[in-house]
């Protein structure tokens, strides 16, 4: 991954970036980050090597994306561009890409991303950026979990009036909204603990049909998922279970709470569904085979 002063890796999208290429390892890549351009062209990138780059610095200093492209685009690797829909008709694209961003499952309806969605469809090298859990298919179904909280939400402050009706005293619901972020092992210790994982999502996620990484990592941990995104149920084959108010929340929290033949059974589903299908282990086989394709 290049993460230098032109194109930086910003926010909660570097997490994201580390744990879609730690899935690499599995099939024998190193995993490397370069904090300057001249570093990252000292490693003599070989055709077999991926790297990725992010589009933040675009809307920083465009001419200064606009060199470093430059001095890359001979370069034999594949690189997968995060987001650079609007721009590969004004840099100087290199010999090999992907192009690559959220996984829309349905026509977005935010303005700035059916721009986007009307490019990306078009392009024989785009491959989605599904977002998934980082744990191995191998670990799935192997945490010690100690369920003494009904339900949990980690993340950003979405869904701030549920959260804030569920969370009362002795309510057994923990809300941990980051930033300020927290560490992983605390960030892991609170899936483990609750019996459901409440997978809220952005206003702007849920329009466009983008399902976000604490969906698949509830359903990796062994936790019953519930979540505000119509496209759940479909895109899980229903083992993600779809809430679209308070009450439906409520509901779903008692049911699987009180009972234990139900939790379980949803449980042993979805884990057994993640394990086959919904970690980065299977999306980086994805852009894999891609890479070998160009």
């Amino acid at each position: 991954m290049l993460n230098t002063q032109e194109l930086p890796v910003i926010g909660t999208l570097y997490f994201q970036a580390m744990k879609f290429m730690s899935a690499f390892h599995l099939s024998e890549y190193q995993i490397l980050e370069a904090r300057s351009i001249n570093d990252f062209l000292k490693l003599t990138p070989s055709k077999d090597d991926i790297v990725y780059l992010s589009s933040h610095g675009l809307s920083i200093d465009f001419n200064a994306v606009y060199f470093a492209f430059e001095k890359m685009k001979n370069l034999d690797c594949v690189f997968i561009l995060w987001f650079y829909h609007k721009h590969i008709n004004l840099l100087p694209m290199p010999k090999r890409w992907i192009l690559t961003g959220e996984h829309f499952r349905k026509m977005p309806t935010v303005n700035e991303h059916i721009e986007s969605w009307n490019i990306q469809k078009n392009l024989s090298n785009y491959v989605p950026m599904t977002f998934a859990s980082a744990v191995y298919p191998d670990n799935i179904g192997k945490h010690k979990r100690n369920e003494i909280l009904k339900a949990s939400f980690v993340g950003a402050p979405y869904q701030i009036e549920w959260c804030r009706a569920l969370s009362f005293p002795n309510s057994g619901v923990h809300i941990q909204y980051t930033p300020p972020f927290i560490n992983e092992e605390t960030r892991l210790s609170i899936y483990l603990s609750s019996v459901v994982s409440l997978g809220f999502h952005s206003e702007n996620n849920a329009k466009n049909s983008v399902l976000v990484e604490r969906v698949f990592e509830g359903l990796s941990l062994g936790n019953v998922v519930i979540s505000d995104n119509p496209v759940c149920e479909e895109a899980t084959d229903g083992n993600v279970k779809y809430v679209s108010s308070i009450e439906d929340v409520a509901s779903q929290i008692d049911k699987y709470w009180n009972d234990p033949i139900a939790r379980a059974t949803l449980q042993n589903s979805g884990m057994n569904w993640c394990k086959n299908n919904g970690t980065y282990a299977h999306l980086s086989q994805l852009f894999i085979a891609k890479v070998k394709e160009i």
